[in-house]
């Protein structure tokens, strides 16, 4: 338990620094409020904020409302204990996917923000960017900025294209947009007012996306948070991950072009994934080298404009260059990637629709990645005559032997 718990002091070694957390490295909250679990409550303030309409309150009796606390100190009015029992009792939580949807608009938003917090000068914590001292807490300022931000990338379906733009935006804004003083009950008609004034401050620095699922133009289908799971899954050798540095071959003298047999590899590596865990499924990140050797191949005798990015032992090298070598954008790629899945007959026509539209081109860490889903299945996915699964991190085919267990390990 010590490993996992919070740590407090500068001289205790045991567990997870608090400093290192993003509530605090950030000045969102102290070091005693995550170890006493405010930021656990500042969490659930944001989800009342994103389920219960019109926004409610923040303050203990929603948050009473929200868990279901009746006695005679409760002070949750008629009508908001009304809407909150609306979110409560909302038949789509008998879906999973309507959880994960909104897990993920969570997951989406907060991916933004960090991008935001990371276009801040180098050293400078958000808290202080704001305008306030260090000593100050902003959970209301950054449950603000987050509701902002959901209005723009979860209500408008925008994407945020200039990161530095929003941080300068937001610079000082404490000395711009009041935050109500005296504590307690942050009532609904104040917060409004602050979520419009900082989104009418960021707000240019996100745009329109297409509805072609490619392009920096375009909604982020998977988060920066996901990405660091795809890649840190990777590290320790989840059978359900895997990376691979392109779809390019590098032979010398031989004309750029996207190679369909290494398309064709990474999705019969995609069966494999999906048949190892149908329930679950897994990820090929495109655009990543797990040897220097091979990172360096890109940038000292292809392309010396893109040196790779290290991100832990992985090295990131993006598909960047593969579109300067073939003169497309990313919509053309990703265009040739799909058609040539599209025709694969080596897989059945549902697997490929699953595939491509879990797949996406996503911007990480200033690089462009691409990932290819390996989707859950119900039933065995064969790649051609046969069927493989992941073993460590190769793909085998399933022999005679082994096909009956095989077989019955999955949810029909």
């Amino acid at each position: 338990m010590k490993a996992i718990s919070i740590s407090l002091s500068d001289e205790d070694n045991n567990g997870i620094p608090a400093e290192s957390m993003f509530w605090v490295k950030q000045g969102v909250l102290n070091r005693a409020g995550v170890r006493s679990s405010d930021d656990e409550q500042l969490v659930l303030d944001i989800l009342a904020d994103t389920l219960v309409k019109p926004l409610p309150s923040t303050g203990t009796p929603t948050r009473d409302g929200l868990y279901e606390f009746r006695d005679q100190r409760s002070r949750v009015d008629k009508n908001t204990e009304a809407l909150i029992r609306g979110v409560l009792e909302d038949p789509r939580w008998d879906s999973s996917d309507y959880s994960k949807r909104v897990v993920k608009d969570f997951l989406d938003v907060f991916s933004r923000i960090q991008r935001i917090v990371d276009a801040l000068p180098e050293g400078v914590r958000f808290v202080r960017h704001i305008g306030l001292s260090g000593n100050n807490q902003i959970p209301r300022y950054f449950e603000a900025l987050f509701m902002a931000t959901h209005a723009l990338v979860v209500e408008e379906d925008l994407e945020l294209t200039d990161a530095p733009l929003a941080a300068e935006q937001l610079k000082g804004i404490n000395l711009v947009i009041k935050m109500p003083g005296g504590g307690g009950e942050w009532t609904s008609r104040e917060k409004v007012e602050v979520i419009n004034g900082i989104r009418s401050r960021i707000e240019h620095a996100f745009k329109e996306t297409r509805s072609d699922g490619v392009g920096d133009s375009v909604r982020v289908r998977y988060t920066d948070i996901e990405i660091r799971g795809m890649l840190s899954n990777r590290l320790v050798e989840d059978e359900s991950y895997d990376v691979k540095q392109g779809l390019i071959r590098l032979d010398p003298g031989s004309s750029p072009k996207i190679s369909k047999e290494a398309i064709k590899r990474y999705v019969k590596t995609a069966t494999a994934i999906s048949n190892s865990n149908p329930r679950s499924g897994g990820f090929i990140v495109l655009g990543v080298a797990d040897s220097d050797k091979a990172a360096k191949t890109i940038w000292e005798t292809v392309n010396p404009d893109y040196m790779p990015v290290k991100y832990q032992t992985l090295n990131l090298t993006g598909i960047d260059w593969e579109l300067a070598e073939l003169s497309l954008d990313i919509d053309g790629y990703w265009a040739q990637v799909t058609r040539t899945i599209n025709g694969m007959s080596e897989v059945s026509q549902a697997y490929r629709k699953s595939l491509i539209k879990a797949s996406s081109p996503v911007r990480f860490e200033g690089v462009t990645l691409v990932v290819i889903a390996a989707p859950p299945i119900a039933e065995a996915e064969a790649y051609g005559d046969d069927f493989y699964e992941r073993s460590g991190e190769t793909t085998e085919a399933v022999k005679a032997p082994r096909m009956k267990s095989f077989l019955a390990g999955f949810p029909g």
